[in-house]
């Protein structure tokens, strides 16, 4: 922030996790919480703007209060609009060209989250933490405009007609960069007789690093993330298969052992494979994935996808008792946080994953060597092997849709209603890409397919995949929305009517 201030630390102004670079300039706008709820009567915006009934103002900088209204019942929560990412795309599209989002006046310290920790949306406009000390350097009045909206709200249940004016002029710099990276896969493959299939079956090597994204909690960012369940445990198991098919006949049909770089950041290796595959995907008859299967030591395993061939199914009892486990199978093949399973399936491709389930040590420092089980990870490679064999046996398997939840990816996890699309998530915009449609889903009935690039939402510009999401959040099963989208040459206008979401 310019201006005749004292040099601030880190301490005092952090960009948010999803800012862009760049220099804005302009006048400041108060807008409370940041938070729309017309069902708890309160509205920092003017949600006829967002939904594109009436002209937003452009051009103002959106000064936001971090945290929400104190609630007034137990059935009453700002939790879905008081997220940061959030209050920053609502600000972005009721017309904001930056947001400066303070520390509320009378809270405790908490300390500002440092940039990119834990998160990987980006909102294309800049956006600014401030500590309270340096938000009444900047705007002296700063206290008694939310200690005023918040006596309104205590007394009478609605925001008060707090002042829209008053706060300063602005300028900032945010010195974001971003940088490319890359990952490596490393994929080997067992070639069969002849004649058969070919199936893939991968686990993905990499993991935290020291926990600065993807970590659980603040107090672990900074330490060593080895990853011994996720997902040393499944490359263990994938080495361990490779080293037993190696030396003993070779199957029908090739096997393809994929190690995969980049799971924890989106299913990056897997999604680049599927995109530039090294074996033709008319080829592959079905993926087998292997992250986190390394407590499996009291006999538990689970498996999902096991609706996406008629064939899975059944197989699963006699699987499971000829490796001693005791199986919990889910059709569909949703998890926590998905996997690279998900890359094929989203290309109609049948896959089962196997986990051996959830645990406190899960993103942390401790989950180290010392909580793997290989009794428990032998029968997983048991388990695997055999279904690998069944798989080969099969041929051809026809993919068939399991029953899944709307889309899990980009922050979607709170989402209500679904569209029934496949994003690609590597698709640089403007717009999103569709992969595809889901059968019997909304997109699919209103007849979008594979290869559209979707450009506004309800009246909503997508960028990106953000935006989608951002979109999504402000509509609500059984709602008719106009879509507006790119095929090839050809620009089209749909009417699409929104699901609920399934909860699997």
């Amino acid at each position: 922030l310019e201006g005749a201030l004292p040099q601030r630390n880190a301490e005092q102004i952090v960009p948010l996790f999803c800012s862009a670079p760049g220099y804005v300039a302009g006048p400041v706008e108060f807008r409370g919480y940041g938070i729309s709820s017309s069902a708890h009567g309160w509205d920092d915006w003017d949600a006829e703007s967002r939904a594109g009934e009436v002209e937003p103002r452009e051009g103002f900088i959106a000064w936001i209060v971090s945290g929400a209204p104190k609630a007034r019942s137990e059935d009453q929560d700002f939790e879905a609009g008081s997220g940061l990412y959030q209050k920053v795309m609502t600000a972005k599209h009721s017309g904001a060209i930056a947001v400066v989002i303070a520390e509320h006046p009378d809270s405790a310290h908490g300390g500002l989250q440092p940039f990119a920790n834990g998160h990987r949306a980006e909102a294309g406009i800049p956006a600014l933490l401030l500590r309270r000390e340096l938000a009444v350097q900047l705007w002296p009045m700063y206290p008694q405009a939310v200690r005023a909206m918040d006596a309104a709200w205590d007394q009478n249940g609605r925001a008060c007609e707090y002042s829209r004016s008053g706060a300063p002029n602005l300028e900032l710099q945010s010195d974001v960069e971003r940088e490319m990276g890359v990952g490596t896969n490393v994929l080997g493959i067992l070639r069969g007789q002849g004649g058969g299939p070919t199936t893939i079956v991968g686990a993905h090597y990499d993991h935290l690093g020291h926990g600065d994204i993807g970590s659980r909690s603040a107090q672990h960012r900074g330490q060593i993330h080895n990853g011994a369940d996720d997902n040393a445990s499944g490359t263990a198991v994938l080495l361990e298969m490779a080293r037993l098919l190696s030396d003993s006949n070779p199957l029908g049909g090739d096997v393809l052992i994929a190690f995969w770089s980049g799971e924890e950041m989106g299913l990056l290796g897997s999604e680049y494979w599927a995109n530039h595959p090294s074996v033709s995907l008319s080829l592959l008859n079905a993926c087998l994935n292997l992250d986190m299967v390394g407590r499996a030591g009291d006999g538990s395993l689970q498996v999902m996808g096991a609706g996406s061939a008629r064939e899975f199914e059944r197989w699963m009892e006699p699987a499971g008792a000829f490796a001693g486990l005791d199986l919990s199978v889910q059709l569909s093949g949703s998890g926590i946080g998905g996997s690279d399973h998900m890359s094929f399936l989203r290309r109609e491709i049948p896959a089962l994953h196997l986990f051996s389930g959830l645990h406190s040590d899960y993103h942390a420092p401790s989950d180290d060597s010392d909580g793997f089980e290989p009794l428990g990870a032998a029968r997983v490679t048991e388990f695997a092997l055999d279904l690998l064999q069944r798989m080969q046996r099969a041929g051809d398997l026809a993919f068939v849709e399991p029953p899944a939840g709307a889309e899990r990816r980009a922050g979607m996890e709170d989402i209500s209603v679904s569209f029934g699309s496949v994003p690609n998530y590597a698709f640089g915009g403007p717009g999103l890409l569709l992969d595809g449609t889901r059968p019997d889903g909304p997109a699919r009935k209103a007849g979008l397919l594979r290869g559209d690039v979707l450009l506004e939402f309800g009246g909503i510009a997508i960028g990106d995949i953000h935006d989608f999401v951002y979109a999504l959040s402000l509509h609500h099963p059984g709602q008719l929305v106009e879509v507006l989208l790119q095929r090839s040459d050809e620009r089209l206008s749909l009417w699409v009517t929104l699901e609920a979401r399934s909860a699997n």
